[in-house]
């Protein structure tokens, strides 16, 4: 006899056992309220955001292919989409499954299961009778002979931005209409089957905010150039449109053009605006900063000149002129920007932030670094993040100075701030490493930072190395080394590598994400055995963070 849970355990498992149970159905019948954080009162603005929420989803139901029901896969991406920093966990709600759940309790919408795949529907929408999951529609085979479409607008789409990302990539696919013949459902299966063939490679592409110096970690997909499909489909543009569909026919012609010729779509839209209102500020600042994304910083300083003369008094405009030209390495003029712009506005912490940043990056000022952040510390309003990432900037300086005991005094200081901090939660287990561990952690940041750059695998493999020479327990050097030994075809060293990275990792969630991947390597090998046990182990990780988190309300 075996015990899973249905969101996470393969039909396969059940099959191969001669009872399986599932905890949430006939152990324990989850109630979803179960999972959601006690309240005071009802009516409060969350719930009442919440319901906003909800209403969203049958409107994205409603608005799909079919009109009346939809994956409950593609109303996330949907969500996400339009709300962009949705998150069921901020409702309470530990699973996005257990979310739609409480919209099927309230009578919104009802969850229909299809072996893998779980479908919501309007209430009085023509469903199976008795909703018998063997009976709902099967979906439509996927198309392959769509990828080397996909594969050339996607290699497009990367000479002309600085990432691309799952939903953009799918949103301009759909815009362009190559696939005409794809529903929006179909397109999003085979883009995840791609990334299941390693056609696409994932990556994180890092934002940094200009004024606060926060930085954002995106999810990117990148074309893995190596891949023979990808090679082929590059190398060889359809040659009778009247054969291979409509949807060859319009990547023929945009074949056409010179590689990388076609413009970045956002400046161009910038630039049009720009048109109608040439000196607008607001418009010359918001093609500055796509400039900037593109780190074509000589042109993103002319249209932040061009704002700052409307507006010569401006903090803001300052100091991302300033950041700008930090960032082109005119150091100098970067600076006396800043101490100019403090002397404007001697109370705002902005130009002090901005000046401690740019002598912290460079290297040798630390000391007026610290400083600056701390005075803007001194300014700065209430707002735990802002502070608790001051704090870090403070103590990172300190610890370059050579004083790790103040250094960890400003970590603790900013946990107390914010105690979810990555960057301080980082940083606090980096100065419990000694001289040699730390060595080896800055190796291995450098491995994973380059694991993620197709045709970089020597640098990886070599960062990797030496990061394992000087801290063997360092999970990020056998994760970079499994991801680099995935895209080359070294199946076996992947999974034994991704298996040390998963045993060390500290982090849960983390840990979980590694297993995940292990589980679909095993597939590849063939030893499906090995894949259940290893999604066995995530889910077994995933019920005790559901736990924890009824017990803590």
């Amino acid at each position: 006899m075996a015990v899973g849970v249905s969101w996470s355990t393969s039909p396969r498992l059940a099959d191969r056992v001669d009872q399986f149970l599932y905890y949430d159905k006939d152990v324990d019948p989850i109630d979803s309220q179960r999972f959601r954080p006690r309240r005071a009162t009802s009516g409060t603005a969350e719930d009442s955001e919440l319901q906003r929420v909800f209403e969203m989803v049958v409107e994205i139901i409603r608005s799909s292919q079919h009109g009346d029901r939809a994956l409950l896969s593609w109303i996330k991406n949907e969500l996400i989409r339009r709300l962009r920093q949705f998150d069921e966990s901020r409702f309470g709600f530990p699973k996005f499954k257990l979310f739609i759940r409480e919209a099927e309790r309230l009578g919104l919408l009802h969850i229909v299961e299809d072996g893998l795949v779980d479908w919501a529907y309007l209430p009085g929408a023509q469903t199976p009778v008795e909703m018998g999951v063997g009976e709902v529609a099967p979906l439509e085979p996927l198309d392959p002979s769509a990828i080397p479409t996909i594969i050339r607008f996607a290699a497009d789409l990367e000479s002309r931005s600085p990432y691309v990302a799952f939903m953009y990539l799918a949103d301009q696919i759909v815009r362009a209409a190559i696939l005409p013949h794809l529903r929006r459902d179909q397109l999003m299966l085979l883009l995840n089957q791609a990334v299941d063939d390693l056609v696409f490679l994932r990556g994180v592409y890092t934002l940094e905010d200009p004024l606060g110096g926060q930085t954002k970690n995106i999810r990117t997909l990148v074309l893995n150039r190596e891949h023979p499909q990808v090679r082929a489909a590059l190398a060889h543009a359809p040659e009778d449109a009247a054969n291979t569909g409509p949807a060859s026919a319009v990547c023929q012609e945009s074949d056409s053009q010179p590689e990388g010729a076609g413009p970045d779509p956002e400046l161009e839209r910038s630039q049009g605006a720009l048109e109608t209102d040439p000196e607008n500020p607001a418009l010359l600042m918001n093609l500055a900063r796509r400039h900037f994304q593109l780190r074509q910083f000589e042109e993103a300083s002319q249209y932040q000149r061009r704002a700052l003369a409307a507006q010569p008094d401006n903090i803001e405009y300052r100091c991302l002129l300033a950041r700008t030209l930090g960032a082109a390495l005119k150091v100098d003029e970067a600076i006396a920007l800043c101490r100019e712009t403090a002397a404007l506005a001697p109370e705002h912490p902005l130009p002090h932030m901005t000046l401690g940043a740019i002598l912290y990056a460079r290297g040798e000022s630390w000391g007026e670094a610290a400083a600056e952040f701390q005075r803007a510390l001194e300014l700065l309003g209430d707002g735990d993040a802002q502070r608790a990432q001051l704090l870090l900037n403070i103590a990172r300086c300190q610890e370059r100075l050579g004083d790790e005991d103040a250094a960890a005094a400003s970590c603790h200081r900013g946990l107390a701030q914010s105690p979810d901090h990555p960057g301080l939660l980082e940083f606090q287990v980096y100065l419990q490493m000694t001289p040699v561990q730390r060595q080896g952690f800055q190796w291995a940041k450098q491995a994973a930072a380059l694991a993620v750059q197709p045709g970089r695998e020597a640098e990886t493999i070599e960062a990797a190395n030496k990061a394992i020479q000087a801290d063997p327990d360092q999970y990020l050097s056998y994760y970079a080394l499994g991801e680099v030994q995935q895209r080359l075809r070294r199946l076996r060293p992947a999974a034994e590598n991704l298996e040390k990275a998963a045993a060390l990792c500290p982090n849960a969630a983390t840990q979980a994400a590694i297993r995940q991947k292990l589980a679909r390597l095993y597939v590849k090998l063939g030893e499906s055995e090995r894949a259940q046990q290893v999604q066995a182990q995530v889910a077994s990780m995933e019920m005790k963070a559901a736990i924890e988190v009824t017990e803590e309300a």
